[in-house]
């Protein structure tokens, strides 16, 4: 069951890092995986982060940024809704979360994830806790 994880950035490289971290440490259980990665044109670019944290995953990554001023953001509103439907639509993948750059996968999130949906074919949806530390 392949999980495409939908991450959106903006100028928090230190949130992300952990993010990204916890994305390295749930692929340690779970492999079949993808990440689209969306930063919004942020003033610190988010793509050499994730090239940094995560190098032996990049061909399983795509990057997108949205390349809008702010007042571009105001006029045709975000345009990260529009970039997620179209992955969701054009991936090969069973499932996706979206995975914000202040949160954190605890490890055992895909392998996890994977496993309800597979022991329960007929469920379209689900939420999880979330987890305050």
């Amino acid at each position: 069951m392949k999980i495409l994880i939908l991450m959106t950035y903006y100028n928090r490289p230190i949130l992300v890092r952990n993010a990204l971290a916890s994305i390295r440490k749930a692929a340690e259980l779970y492999q079949d995986w993808i990440l689209v990665f969306g930063d919004d044109n942020s003033p610190i670019p988010g793509e050499p982060i994730v090239r940094e944290m995560l190098p032996e995953y990049l061909d399983r990554i795509t990057f997108i940024n949205t390349n809008m001023s702010f007042n571009e953001k105001i006029k045709n509103g975000l345009a990260h809704g529009k970039y997620a439907n179209q992955f969701i639509a054009s991936c090969e993948a069973d499932v996706a979360i979206i995975l914000c750059d202040d949160d954190e996968l605890v490890p055992t999130y895909l392998r996890d994830l994977a496993t309800f949906f597979i022991s329960r074919p007929n469920v379209m949806y689900c939420y999880s806790k979330v987890h305050i530390y």
